[in-house]
């Protein structure tokens, strides 16, 4: 059974927004000759998601304007914008939301969605200490060892 859903009022959906740092794998020889809907069906580099604490009460339209920056031992390597994400990161959970999901697969309540990134990814070397903040969403770290 295929689960499709509309989800008119975002407000009711959401119960925090948060920073984060997705761990990534390279595990694709050639990620840019592979089409795009086989590397969102792999989610293609994910393996994990360190998450800052967040906020719970966030005026969803601002999301487009919020500014953040990634560190990398200290030194900023990345600015960008909520915009850098499908103009809107509300666009690209509208489309995560509206996929045709299996009963035994759709989004569940708690569930934590990540919704892209303001910075191009960056691949860590040993000991790299890698910082995300976010304004109003708050800051994360994390030690590669």
């Amino acid at each position: 059974m295929i689960i499709k859903k509309k989800y008119d009022n975002l407000e009711d959906l959401i119960s925090k927004v948060v920073s984060s740092i997705e761990v990534v794998d390279d595990r694709w020889p050639n990620y840019k000759k592979e089409s795009t809907p086989l590397l969102i069906a792999d989610n293609f580099f994910s393996s994990t998601i360190v998450h800052s604490i967040g906020v719970d009460k966030i005026d969803l339209n601002s999301l487009k304007n919020l500014k953040g920056k990634m560190k990398v031992n200290n030194k900023i390597i990345g600015n960008g914008e909520g915009k850098d994400i499908l103009e809107d990161p509300l666009n690209a959970l509208k489309w995560f939301l509206e996929f045709n999901f299996e009963q035994n697969n759709a989004p569940q309540s708690g569930d934590l969605i990540s919704l892209g990134s303001l910075v191009k990814t960056y691949w860590v070397s040993k000991n790299d200490t890698i910082t995300v903040d976010i304004e109003e969403l708050g800051k994360i770290e994390a030690k590669f060892i």
